[in-house]
């Protein structure tokens, strides 16, 4: 009956073929939508994995920008045996200006890595064959020369570290690895040379190991021999430097005259603070250049 009514009235069958052509329309249209948001959230979806993928590596390249032996090292299985190692010296690292005459170089610098702990003594290019306690090697930027001129990039050595106990006695004396070995033979254990025994010595009362990644006013005796840096005064020619002015890592090579104008020294055994700028002028009576 309806189909004879469109029929007899063409303007009532061409509004029901419009009626079904945009239906159809409609339809492919809602289709090709739907197509288009799902290829747009997997466009999303892979863009914003690969913003998190690329955060993740530049987060995982930070990290591997520093890096210390310390991490690595099960701490519960380390002896502390710095009490029978404290040095006598002939200074006292107290005493700034004692620091400075031994010093060729004060610099600002970051650590970049502590790269292991040894025995100078097994090193044999180092001119100190007769040490066999720990000392810890590894990198430093300097940021900023205070007193003499250095690489912007030296290797440096620090007394102080963990290491195997047998390390410390390959090379040593043989009259004093022969009496240690008479004494662990009387215990059946094994030659000190054989122990894989983790030990720890820190050479001076309150001596602590530098972080890598930190900035740090260190007092540097050059050592032409061995190519390396020397760390000098304990924990007081190891100076950590805070600003949050200036953040150490933000510095660049054009503001670099202005490093430290507004940092403090810390103390990291007396955590006693001190203006970089002040410290400079009365301890050691250097001043840093205007801007």
């Amino acid at each position: 009956m309806g189909g004879e009514k469109m029929k007899k009235n063409p303007i009532v069958f061409l509004v029901a073929l419009s009626l079904l052509v945009c239906a159809f329309l409609m339809i492919n249209f809602v289709k090709e939508n739907e197509k288009k948001q799902v290829a747009a959230e997997k466009i999303t979806t892979t863009s914003t994995s690969l913003k998190k993928k690329a955060l993740k590596n530049s987060i995982d390249s930070s990290e591997r920008k520093y890096y210390s032996y310390l991490d690595e090292i099960d701490q519960s299985k380390v002896i502390n045996q710095s009490g029978g190692s404290q040095r006598l010296l002939m200074y006292n690292p107290e005493i700034p200006k004692d620091i400075q005459s031994l010093s060729t170089n004060i610099v600002i610098g970051k650590v970049l890595s502590l790269d292991k702990a040894d025995a100078p003594a097994n090193d044999p290019s180092s001119p100190y064959n007769g040490e066999i306690y720990p000392w810890t090697f590894g990198k430093i930027q300097v940021l900023k020369n205070i007193q003499g001129e250095l690489a912007s990039t030296i290797e440096f050595a620090r007394p102080g570290g963990i290491m195997e106990e047998g390390r410390m006695f390959l090379n040593d004396a043989k009259e004093n690895v022969d009496k240690l070995n008479r004494g662990r033979a009387t215990r059946r254990m094994a030659p000190i040379q054989q122990s894989r025994q983790l030990v720890e010595i820190l050479q001076y009362e309150g001596d602590f190991y530098l972080a890598a990644g930190e900035t740090y006013l260190f007092y540097v005796y050059w050592d032409t021999e061995w190519n390396k840096g020397l760390i000098m005064g304990y924990q007081y020619g190891s100076l950590r430097l805070e600003d949050e002015q200036q953040p150490a890592e933000e510095l660049t090579q054009r503001n670099r005259r202005a490093i430290g104008k507004t940092w403090n020294v810390v103390n990291e055994s007396t955590k006693e603070t001190t203006n970089l700028t002040t410290y400079l002028k009365d301890e050691l009576g250097i001043e840093l250049p205007a801007e």
